[in-house]
């Protein structure tokens, strides 16, 4: 994201399956990357939330995370000491994550028929 207000942020970490996060800061920000491994074959993905610039100045030290599995919810300073979460998510599994598990909805029209299924 490259310019977003501090609710964007919020919604987005919220949709990404994180609650208590530090509260976004002037320029906080999420990092979101794709990455390819040529050995494997595969895009991978992983993604950083700096809430505070003027403290976390450098990109090597932020912390990388991927998403909580299915559609469960996990307290964001947990997620930061969790091994297992840093790991690259598969583009594959990080896509079917937003699409499937949490129900991000790619149109208008989608929700529609979504929320008269409901």
């Amino acid at each position: 994201v490259y310019s977003a207000y501090d609710k964007t942020l919020m919604a987005l970490l919220s949709q990404f399956g994180f609650k208590g996060w530090p509260v976004p800061q002037f320029a906080a920000h999420l990092v979101i990357e794709l990455h390819y491994e040529p050995t494997l074959q595969s895009h991978f993905v992983c993604f950083a939330y700096n809430p505070d610039p003027s403290v976390l100045t450098e990109v090597e030290n932020y912390s990388w995370l991927r998403l909580p599995p299915g559609s469960s919810v996990m307290d964001y300073t947990s997620a930061l000491g969790n091994a297992a979460m840093s790991d690259p998510m598969p583009l594959a599994d990080f896509a079917a994550n937003l699409l499937l598990e949490r129900l991000s909805l790619r149109s208008e029209r989608e929700w529609h028929i979504y929320s008269r299924s409901s």
